[in-house]
Parts: C-alpha cells; structure tokens; sequence
C-alpha cells in the first residue's frame, strides 16, 4: 500500500534548513491550490458533467437520455434512475481520481524532500545502500 501524505507529513517535522522548509511550504501550498482548484471545478461544472455521464450511460445502453426522461412508464423511470445514480457515481469518483492522484504527487515529493535530507544530514562517510549504487556514476559498468 501506498504511504500516505500524513505519513511524510510527520517526518517531515525534523527538517531545521531554511531551504527545505522553504521546499516543504512550496510542495504543501502547491497540493493545497491544487486541491482546491479541482473542488471548485467539480462544483462549478458538476451539472454538466453528470449530464454529459447520463447521456453516455444511455449511448451505451442505446437509447437517448433526453427520450428515457420523458417517458412515463415505470420501468423507464427505474432505468432513468438507475442512469442518473451510475452517472452521479461517475462524477464523484472520477473527482475523488483527481484528488488522489494530486496526493500521490505530493506524498512522492514530500517523501523525496525527506530522503535527501535524511542522505544530506548522514554525510559522505555513511554506509550506502546496495540499491544507490545504480544512481551515481558506477551505473555505466
């Protein structure tokens, strides 16, 4: 599984350096516009995407939404509800896809910032690990 935001959230509470607080702030405040930028979208155009998630249910389906709507027998107005609830979830994940994959991002940079600083501060002398070799210049062996 997928270490988590808060995760390097915390581990991030020893870091002293101008520079990487500076960092810090810059990854935290991008997510956070990054965030809310996508909220507002999903909000603002929420009516439009869910009408554009019904008419494609419908397309697959093979019938015209607008059509399904206006009908008045029972078992259209289940089929139309059961389209509008499918679209509505459609909306919503695809929202909560965003949202993740901007979490990711941030985890994976917050992670980077910490590991440098982790390296930084152990200094040339520190054992490394087998797997570090293949980032510096004995890579072409």
């Amino acid at each position: 599984a997928e270490v988590g935001v808060e995760y390097w959230q915390m581990k991030t509470h020893p870091l002293t350096r101008v520079a990487d607080l500076e960092k810090l702030k810059h990854i935290n405040d991008q997510a956070t516009r990054e965030i809310n930028i996508q909220t507002r979208k999903y909000h603002r155009d929420y009516e439009r995407r869910f009408e554009m998630a019904c008419k494609h249910i419908a397309r697959k389906r093979g019938e015209r939404f607008d059509k399904l709507k206006r009908r008045a027998d029972p078992r259209s107005q289940q089929l139309t509800k059961l389209i509008c609830k499918a679209a509505h979830d459609d909306v919503e994940n695809d929202h909560r896809r965003r949202l993740s994959a901007i979490r990711v991002r941030q985890a994976k940079e917050l992670r980077d910032l910490v590991e440098v600083a982790r390296d930084r501060e152990a200094g040339p002398q520190a054992p490394k690990l087998l797997t570090d070799r293949r980032k510096g210049p004995e890579r072409q062996r």
